[in-house]
């Protein structure tokens, strides 16, 4: 009797994706402290910044001057995902959650840009007491 009940409960159980936030942090470094930081297209800060994104994929762009670097972050089943999948096998109403905001997560949560031939900063002067 008490497993036909967890049963029950466990199969009226919306899915564990549904209640995962839409947004997820994503760290953003560059090689330049000046470099400006795009995300999709939208300045986001300067040199290195944490942002927070949609569930979906971006692309990040860093700029300074005539000098860029770029690259993508793309999207997986999260955890959660997984557990929805599993457990709509079992039951059959977790795969609500595939439609949930936690269904997905960013392949990579922090994202390394290196702009190429970064002119080198100037010697530092060094005076000799006199």
């Amino acid at each position: 009797m008490k497993r036909l009940a967890l049963a029950i409960v466990i199969a009226t159980t919306p899915a564990c994706s549904l209640f995962a936030p839409s947004t997820q942090a994503l760290t953003i470094h560059t090689n330049s402290s000046e470099a400006d930081i795009y995300l999709d297209g939208a300045v986001v800060g300067k040199g290195s910044t944490v942002v927070n994104v949609a569930r979906t994929s971006h692309h990040i762009r860093a700029v300074l001057g005539d000098l860029d670097a770029h690259t993508s972050v793309g999207t997986r089943i999260s955890a959660l995902g997984i557990l929805d999948i599993l457990g709509g096998i079992l039951f059959l109403v977790p795969f609500i959650g595939v439609a949930g905001p936690g269904f997905t997560q960013l392949d990579r949560t922090t994202v390394e840009l290196t702009i190429p031939n970064l002119p080198a900063p100037p010697p530092a002067v060094v005076t000799a007491p006199e």
